[in-house]
């Protein structure tokens, strides 16, 4: 398995990478849990670094493989994963940093494109899976103005699985960006998670801090499953 290289002889460039304050909050069962970290994407390098501040501290990184290590300071520790949920490639402002806003990134994951039309202001593209998804027949992809507003997740029963909607956007670094981001899955008719992604602080190149751009995760950290 390939490993992530956090090394290098030269210092990195930070001509092509971006960083922001991420908050999440999450609401389901009436309870409230909110998290906060600093997101680095480096575009070019197609990676993804967040470090965690709160609850808990720990910093995950991930590339387009989904070859992915998360780093505990306090322990030392760092878990060794390789899955393609935890690409870099589905991380929502990765997307749009990439210029996928058309797709988001279904044509990467096999999905096909089976219809597409305009309706009053929207525009609206259909996607299916290249195989059998549980409990997913389909993606509907809708815009306004050629951006994102909102991808919905279908069930073979018609049902509406979970809503991502993509809000407040902001023109930064040659990108159209969404500073919220919000998920709805629904678990049943009356119930449902709702995730609430805030970013701000944006910052590409020099600007970025220099803690965020020199992480490395220590050699003499102890791998555990």
């Amino acid at each position: 398995m390939l490993l992530l290289v956090f090394a290098s002889f030269t210092p990195p460039q930070t001509n092509s990478m971006v960083s922001a304050r991420l908050k999440v909050q999450k609401v389901s069962n009436g309870k409230k849990v909110v998290i906060e970290a600093d997101v680095l994407y480096h575009i070019d390098k197609k990676e993804i670094s967040i470090h965690y501040s709160y609850p808990e501290e720990f910093v995950f990184v991930s590339n387009i493989l989904g070859e992915t290590k998360i780093y505990f300071p306090r322990k030392n520790e760092v878990m060794l994963q390789n899955n393609d949920v935890l690409s870099a490639d589905t991380d929502i402002l990765f997307l749009f940093f990439n210029q996928n806003m058309s797709e988001m990134g279904l044509k990467n994951l096999g999905f096909e494109l089976v219809s597409s039309e305009n309706k009053e202001n929207y525009h609206i593209t259909r996607w299916v899976p290249p195989h059998k998804i549980e409990n997913i027949a389909e993606v509907e992809l809708v815009f306004e103005d050629y951006i994102p507003i909102y991808t919905s997740f279908i069930s073979q029963k018609h049902e509406t699985v979970s809503k991502t909607y993509y809000s407040d956007y902001r023109y930064f670094n040659d990108h159209f960006i969404p500073l919220q981001v919000t998920e709805i899955t629904y678990l049943s008719a009356t119930d449902s998670i709702v995730s609430r992604k805030n970013y701000s602080d944006l910052k590409y190149g020099t600007q970025i801090r220099s803690d965020l751009v020199n992480f490395e995760i220590p050699f003499d950290a102890k791998a555990i499953k």
